[in-house]
């Protein structure tokens, strides 16, 4: 009797131990099949997607609002019509907030982390920010209130229709996302070249003529400096104050200048300075600068406003006030670039 249920105990035992081990690889392929869906893809067959290819929802920009001192996580299309609106005039032609928009969403799928990109330089934590000295300008649906008033609502749309017309396309060299998208808004009548701005060089970054852009306030402008103008600007600086004779304003002698006439270095008052450097001074909108004493004052006349790389944005108004389309004015200041047509695949 003792012998037989023994007997049925090992039964029993070993029934059990079967069925636990059925019910543990069964729990282990549930959890596996989980953990596949919500992180990594399948080791064994990675998906073969082309460079920047993701999935709409997959496409989260995470901005860092300066103001704010806050990182938000927008959609790219969401953001795009912020940045579109607050960096391009919006009562500027259809075509030019298109092509706006095209080389916005190509400069920010070149930062975001997710796509390799180095992110924000000033901001690690995030993709990008919306202080325009480092990133792109953004403008909330708020701060279009408040700044266009009454038109809020009819630029708003606007530039929502230029950015879901051009919705996924970014510009492509030789196949690929291009490095750089930059722009600024009037070059003066010649685009730069990126290797006389920045320590790189791109073959789709070359200058051009352009000379759409007469009809900006900046294509050719003028501003006085006086004495108290001057010693501002060193101060600003961190320069020695210079003193000055009355009547006395100094020369500025250019070193070096590029090919555009745009000033790489120059010599002031005994100080060696960058293009930028004058520029940020003396709160001048370009570097392309013709620098004439005068008996109390400086006049200081420009040619453009911004670095003069990339895209000029009056010129691109001009181009589609000519009749050229979105395309047209893209391929026109970036050489050889071609547009992707849907990043969203």
């Amino acid at each position: 009797m003792v012998k037989k249920k023994k007997n049925e105990l090992q039964k029993i035992l070993i029934v059990g131990a079967a069925i636990g081990a059925i019910l543990l690889m069964i729990i282990m392929a549930i959890s596996s099949t989980y953990y596949y869906l919500a992180d990594d893809p399948e080791p064994e067959e990675p998906p073969e997607l082309e460079p920047l290819t993701l999935d709409r929802d997959d496409i989260v920009v995470r901005v860092y609002f300066h103001e704010e001192q806050e990182v938000k996580e927008l959609k790219l299309e969401e953001y795009l019509v912020g940045v579109v609106i607050s960096e391009m005039p919006p009562e500027f032609d259809q075509e030019a907030l298109k092509s706006q928009a095209v080389v916005a969403r190509s400069y920010t799928l070149s930062r975001l982390n997710k796509t390799g990109g180095p992110g924000c330089d000033n901001h690690q934590e995030a993709d990008v920010c919306t202080d325009p000295d480092f990133c792109q300008a953004h403008y909330t649906k708020e701060t279009v209130e408040n700044i266009f008033g009454e038109n809020a609502n009819k630029y708003y749309d606007r530039v929502k229709d230029a950015v879901l017309a051009t919705k996924g396309e970014i510009m492509t060299y030789n196949g690929d996302p291009v490095p750089e998208a930059p722009y600024h808004s009037t070059c003066g009548g010649q685009t730069e070249t990126a290797g006389a701005v920045w320590s790189a060089d791109f073959p789709f970054l070359q200058s051009v003529e352009c000379d759409y852009c007469d009809h900006s306030s900046y294509y050719r402008a003028e501003r006085n400096l006086n004495k108290k103008d001057l010693e501002a600007g060193f101060s600003q600086a961190g320069f020695e104050i210079p003193v000055l004779a009355a009547g006395e304003m100094p020369e500025l002698q250019v070193t070096k200048q590029s090919e555009t006439g745009r000033i790489q270095k120059a010599n002031l008052l005994g100080n060696q300075l960058s293009g930028h450097d004058i520029r940020s001074m003396f709160d001048i909108p370009s570097t392309n600068i013709e620098w004439i004493p005068e008996h109390d004052s400086v006049r200081v006349v420009t040619k453009g406003f911004g670095h003069g790389v990339g895209l000029c944005q009056y010129g691109a108004d001009g181009m589609a006030r000519d009749g050229q389309n979105y395309q047209d004015i893209i391929k026109y200041y970036f050489e050889g670039v071609k547009i992707k047509d849907n990043l969203y695949k």
